[in-house]
Formats: C-alpha cells, structure tokens, sequence
C-alpha cells in the first residue's frame, strides 16, 4: 500500500494518534508502512523511528519515547504494537490516553491492536 492508496482521510493526515485495530494484520501493516512512509525521510528515520510492543515494554519507556521531539526533521513516528497489552494496567492505559488527548508537536503515533472475537472492546 503506497500512500495514495490510503484511506482519503488517512492520506490527508499529518501527525497525530492513528489507531489500528482488527484481524487482519497483513492490510494493518500495510497501513503502518503507508504511514511510517508519509511521515519521515529516510535521510532521518533511524533518529525518529520507534517501534514497541505493547505487550513487552514498560509503560514508561513508552512515554519516553512519546515524549522526545523530533531531532532533525518534522515528524516522529511511535509505532505500538499489541496496545492491548496496556488495557490490565491503569497506568498503562492513563499514560496512552493522555497522549491521544493530547499529543506532542512533532508526533505520529500509530496505535494496532487485534480486539479478540466476542470481545466488547
């Protein structure tokens, strides 16, 4: 997926928290890249890049990361896989919510999850 093939409203987006959820994980990569792309220069990227588990990081190292600005370029890509592992903790989930109410300038924080089947979520 390229990004003129993203969603318009995606597309058009700069910044901001981008949440992914659903089964099928090869068109939530796809998006992921399609973003990843739309947002950093490859000249910059290993200074802007992060990519997480939700399931096996710290809260706090998360927002950390989501907490530095960019260094050289505009944007600063968080990609944070498997969020759902933040949902046990209170904690875990204050923190992500105050940067989706909230975001830093200079962040483009990508969310993905897979809600379980029956889940209310």
């Amino acid at each position: 997926m390229t990004i003129p093939q993203l969603p318009p409203a995606l597309a058009k987006v700069r910044g901001g928290v981008f949440y992914l959820h659903g089964e099928d994980a090869f068109r939530k990569g796809q998006v992921v890249t399609a973003l990843i792309d739309a947002h950093l220069d490859s000249a910059t990227q290993d200074f802007n890049f992060d990519q997480l588990r939700g399931t096996e990081t710290e809260v706090e190292t998360v927002a950390s990361i989501m907490a530095t600005p960019p260094m050289m370029a505009e944007w600063r890509v968080v990609v944070v896989r498997e969020v759902e592992g933040f949902a046990s903790g209170k904690k875990a989930r204050e923190t992500i919510l105050e940067v989706v109410r909230n975001p830093p300038p200079g962040l483009a924080l990508i969310l993905s999850c897979t809600v379980p089947r029956g889940s209310r979520a």
